[in-house]
């Protein structure tokens, strides 16, 4: 898989001429800078190049959006599926994982047992990683699911907890 680059040549004056054109795409091609099966020209003018860099930048912060936002799920649920491991292990401790989140749930959102000493025990890490999964809009991916012993179950009373709290 090739990675979308551009080349923009500004031209001052008339309009460039077809041939020109043709010129500069032949010296990209044949130096080695593109592959001419992969290669399209678009020529724009000065209005038509900003409309295609405005269009292009709002794609890529969009992607990053959703990038950040399936990165943020993920990694809440890596954060629980971790802290709680022994408790979602083992299906029947369910009960057991539900009556330690509530208890940790209340210290975090009373922001209580902070050691500024170890960042890791921050309970405002575990109460932003409740609040993502219990408001996320996606689904899950069944890897993740399966590698820290989420299920619906799990999830319900997640969202259950922080519901409390609204």
């Amino acid at each position: 898989m090739h990675a979308n680059h551009s080349i923009v040549i500004l031209w001052a004056g008339n309009n460039c001429p077809d041939e020109v054109i043709e010129a500069i795409a032949n010296v990209i091609a044949t130096s080695g800078v593109a592959i001419p099966e992969l290669m399209t020209i678009q020529y724009k003018d000065q209005d038509g190049l900003a409309e295609l860099l405005t269009k292009e930048a709002i794609a890529t912060t969009q992607a990053k959006s959703e990038n950040s936002i399936e990165s943020a799920l993920e990694n809440a649920i890596k954060f629980i599926g971790i802290k709680y491991e022994n408790e979602l292990k083992v299906g029947n401790r369910v009960p057991l994982f539900a009556m330690k989140l509530q208890k940790d749930a209340s210290d975090a959102y009373s922001l209580r047992g902070f050691n500024i000493l170890d960042p890791e025990s921050d309970p405002r890490n575990l109460w932003s990683a409740i609040a993502i999964i219990a408001t996320a809009d996606g689904v899950i991916p069944p890897t993740l699911a399966k590698k820290y012993h989420f299920n619906n179950t799990v999830v319900s009373i997640i969202k259950h907890i922080y519901n409390e709290y609204q």
